[in-house]
Formats: C-alpha cells, sequence, structure tokens
C-alpha cells in the first residue's frame, strides 16, 4: 500500500495535531501508519520503526522537533548525579511547524496557525 506521507512528515503532522505527547507515543502511531498494526507494543517484531528518529544523532532532533519536559528525576553516572526527564513531552519547533503544514499541503489539509 502506497502511504502518501514520509515517516517524518506523518511524525510532524502527529507533533502538531498532538504536541507534549511521548516519544513511545509518536512511534506507536508512526507503527500503526506505516505497518497497518493496531496493536502495538515494543516487545514485538517491529520495535526498531522510527526510533533512529529520536536518538540524538539524528537529523531532526532540535531541527525540527525538541523535547522540553522537565528534567527533574535524579539518577546516578560514575561522576556522581544528574538529572533526567521522567518522560518526555516533543514538541515542533519553528521549522518543524512550517514544515508540518507543508506536509498536510501535500495531503490536502489546511495548515494549522503558530500561536
Amino acid at each position: 500500500m502506497k502511504r502518501a506521507l514520509t515517516g517524518v512528515e506523518y511524525l510532524l503532522i502527529c507533533m502538531q495535531a498532538n504536541s507534549g505527547q511521548s516519544q513511545a507515543y509518536y512511534l506507536r502511531r508512526l507503527a500503526i501508519y506505516t505497518l497497518g498494526l493496531r496493536k502495538f507494543n515494543f516487545l514485538g517484531s517491529p520495535r526498531n520503526i522510527g526510533v533512529g528518529y529520536f536518538n540524538n544523532s539524528s537529523r531532526y532532533k532540535d531541527v525540527l522537533w525538541s523535547d522540553l519536559a522537565p528534567k527533574d528525576v535524579k539518577y546516578d553516572v560514575w561522576c556522581g548525579q544528574k538529572l533526567r526527564a521522567k518522560k518526555s513531552q516533543m514538541h515542533l519547533t519553528t521549522a518543524g511547524w512550517n514544515r508540518a503544514n507543508s506536509a498536510r499541503a501535500k495531503i490536502g489539509l489546511l495548515p494549522y496557525t503558530l500561536n
């Protein structure tokens, strides 16, 4: 089945419509879109779908979207303690918002306005 959007475009539209969700939420939605899976969990075979979109070496992270979750959970590392977020909260950057609107136009939807 031919998909109208690429994986990045679909993630951008999802983040635009439902901002502040976790990375797992968006990966689940991407798996449903690309594979047609209704019940998706990370223990099954398609668990690696889209994981590269959110890792630190990704060309999309902090360019099209960023994680704005408060870092309030302490964890131990070899040199002491660091802080991390309990759960990610993904939000689009301005460039991501503009690219999401162009993806929406590609499938015939009206663009969202940036507040």
